[in-house]
């Protein structure tokens, strides 16, 4: 007889206890929901734990019952989910997280990821970032790498204190290494339409690009050299006043995604143009969790601040 979902997710979990010794506190469920941001219902595996943290796998459960309905035997599944659990204890990440207690360890792998404020208010609720406007600079530490990604935990509240360090220290010391790890990059319609996979874009910050080629669009693309979480690049020091200074003047940035960035020279396009394209593209072409605001922002050249856009192409609400 076919057992229902949760009839299955106990019966796994019990087994699952039985075959390994673990209790309840190492293999538990979860709806989704019952956690802040949880997507799914889990199935829980506690892979380390250490001085109070721990660290555990999360798997689709109705990914594994859709597996039994298939026709897979519950040790075979079993079988799998414990297969993963050695592979993540042994893997560097595990060993990496255990040494975020030591702030000497740890420093220069911490890195700023930009998001949403208002949309990731229960994400950020024990998280340690600062704010410019709608968008929140988050710290991350970075646990290692899996092919041109970053493998990452984000630092909660408890390790600035625990660290002896002020969180204002940490994002800026997380900016500089953010710089260093990912260069920002513009990138020019000419330079990906001669070839899109070898194209690795201009390097602005210390060479001057051919200013040409970026101005004879109305904005150009800036982002990293991995192009991930790039709209923090205007952001690191330094670079909104080399922008500046390239093009003579204060801009526009149209965040189209929480990957990049449209650099638009004040007075080149009007404002309510640009707010309507960036509309249009999160509406249509970014998945949500990868929006990251709908405002058109502004660098004050003179003033050195970022703000978001009045009506009129001015800086409605300041934060340096």
């Amino acid at each position: 007889m076919t057992m229902g979902y949760m009839e299955f997710v106990k019966e796994l979990t019990g087994y699952m206890a039985k075959e390994t010794g673990f209790d309840q506190k190492r293999i538990y469920f979860k709806r989704e929901g019952e956690v802040p941001a949880l997507k799914g219902d889990r199935l829980f595996v506690v892979v380390a734990e250490r001085e109070g943290s721990k660290e555990a796998i999360g798997l689709f459960a109705r990914n594994l019952y859709e597996r039994y309905l298939s026709g897979c035997r519950m040790e075979d599944i079993a079988a799998g989910i414990m297969e993963e659990v050695c592979r993540v204890e042994k893997s560097e990440y595990i060993l990496r997280a255990a040494d975020m207690k030591d702030y000497g360890k740890i420093k220069k792998d911490l890195f700023v990821r930009p998001m949403n404020e208002n949309w990731n208010r229960e994400k950020l609720a024990d998280a340690v970032f600062c704010s410019v406007g709608d968008i929140a600079l988050v710290l991350y530490f970075r646990a290692g790498e899996s092919g041109d990604s970053l493998v990452s935990i984000m630092v909660t509240k408890e390790y600035p204190e625990l660290w002896g360090v002020a969180p204002e220290e940490l994002l800026q010391t997380a900016m500089k290494n953010t710089l260093a790890m990912a260069p920002p990059r513009f990138f020019c319609m000419e330079g990906m339409w001669s070839g899109p996979e070898e194209y690795q874009g201009e390097d602005f910050m210390d060479a001057d690009p051919d200013m040409r080629v970026m101005m004879k669009y109305p904005g150009t693309c800036l982002t990293t050299a991995r192009k991930s979480d790039g709209a923090a690049a205007v952001f690191l020091p330094g670079v909104a006043e080399r922008i500046a200074e390239l093009l003579n003047g204060s801009f526009l940035i149209a965040f189209t995604s929480v990957h990049e960035a449209m650099i638009h020279a004040e007075g080149q396009l009007d404002i309510r143009k640009i707010r309507e394209c960036l509309k249009a593209v999160n509406n249509t072409l970014v998945p949500p969790e990868e929006r990251l605001s709908y405002h058109v922002y502004r660098y004050d050249r003179d003033k050195k601040e970022f703000g978001i856009c009045d009506e009129n192409g001015r800086n409605r609400r300041r934060k340096g």
